[in-house]
């Protein structure tokens, strides 16, 4: 293989779908990349799996003089292509190894590669494309939600983002039984059912550096598609399995006891100085509603007490609730901008809500 490319639009390439792969991962042949340049069309494919999820950005390239597909240490080569300048790179790779060379720049590498044989396969299964999302809309979605998805000790499909279309809306959804978070975004087209997606695939869509895409999902599994035809990122992804919880039923039906407007970068400062003084290993902070502001509160056994007012208007008095402040400050992070807070008693959650640029909501646990 001999292919000269852009080095700025091969590491963006390069970077994103690295992230499909894990540390944890002990099988030495999936730290490998795979390089394949299509001689036909001008388009270098790059392709990155660990067997659940399959990573692929295809870009341009400017003249290919021998076909073939290479793969090479994927953390290595991503180091390589970080040092070196903007230029035009020369690749070429055989069975001995792959030479990554910087055109008139005097810089020259030299990496390992592998047997291509028994390298899992690109997914090439042709889709009819269900739902359609712009304006970075699958970005928002998923870096609203991923906080909330459980991280271990936790039911399995608790590990994982719902997604769910209705009515020319994508929904995600998120629980850890602590927090609960629902992120809506506009959308054409419908998918049948919903899915749950692993947390990985969540996270390589937030990393996408294209606005629109094309959503598939069925019983197996999840495939994601953005860009155009000589510039695209694509993930194929095996589905979690199991029940998501009944996440509608959790949220409160009944009218708050007091509802306030805030923006949320003022709230979460306020979060921040009132919890200087909350105890580490079990942070707790207190919200006291009063007339016409609502108190934040912590204390800590040898490291004092603190009081953040913030003035709120048409507060009822009297209501007294604790939460995890690094939980409500990270809900509030997502909100474009003022969001409604509802609080209920001590014992019900706290409601965080949003309706700039789509619908967002989040639900907070209190401590008991």
């Amino acid at each position: 293989m001999k292919v000269r490319i852009e080095k700025s639009e091969l590491l963006d390439a390069v970077a994103w779908v690295s992230k499909a792969l894990t540390k944890e991962d002990s099988r030495p042949a999936l730290k490998f990349l795979r390089l394949l340049p299509n001689p036909h069309n001008g388009i270098m494919t790059v392709h990155v799996t660990d067997l659940e999820i399959h990573a692929i950005a295809e870009v341009p390239y400017h003249e290919c003089d021998e076909g073939g597909e290479a793969l090479v240490p994927a953390e290595k080569f991503l180091a390589v292509l970080r040092n070196l300048p903007d230029c035009l790179v020369k690749i070429v790779a055989d069975s001995k190894g792959v030479s990554v060379i910087a055109i008139d720049k005097g810089m020259e590498y030299e990496l390992p590669t592998t047997d291509t044989e028994g390298f899992p396969k690109i997914p090439e299964t042709e889709r009819e494309w269900q739902i359609k999302v712009e304006d970075f809309g699958l970005r928002k979605l998923a870096s609203a939600t991923l906080p909330s998805v459980a991280v271990g000790g936790a039911r399995y499909a608790m590990t994982g983002l719902r997604m769910e279309s209705e009515n020319g809306l994508l929904r995600g959804v998120a629980t850890d039984g602590r927090r609960l978070t629902v992120r809506e975004v506009s959308a054409t087209g419908e998918g049948k059912g919903g899915c749950i997606a692993p947390h990985r695939a969540g996270s390589l869509m937030v990393s996408v550096p294209l606005a629109d895409s094309h959503v598939y999902w069925d019983a197996n599994s999840l495939d994601i598609r953005w860009g155009e035809s000589r510039n695209q990122f694509r993930i194929v992804s095996r589905l979690i399995e199991g029940k998501f919880p009944n996440w509608q039923a959790v949220i409160p039906k009944e009218k708050p006891a007091t509802q306030f407007k805030i923006a949320g970068a003022e709230f979460i400062q306020a979060i921040g100085q009132a919890a200087v003084t909350a105890e580490k290993e079990e942070p707790r902070l207190g919200l006291i509603t009063q007339a016409g502001k609502v108190l934040l509160q912590a204390a800590g056994v040898g490291v004092g007490a603190s009081r953040v007012y913030m003035p709120a208007e048409l507060v009822e008095p009297g209501i007294v609730i604790h939460v995890n402040p690094s939980y409500l400050a990270q809900a509030l992070k997502p909100a474009p901008s003022d969001v409604l807070v509802s609080l209920y008693s001590e014992s019900k959650p706290i409601i965080l809500k949003s309706t700039e640029d789509g619908t967002y909501t989040c639900l907070v646990m209190p401590l008991t």
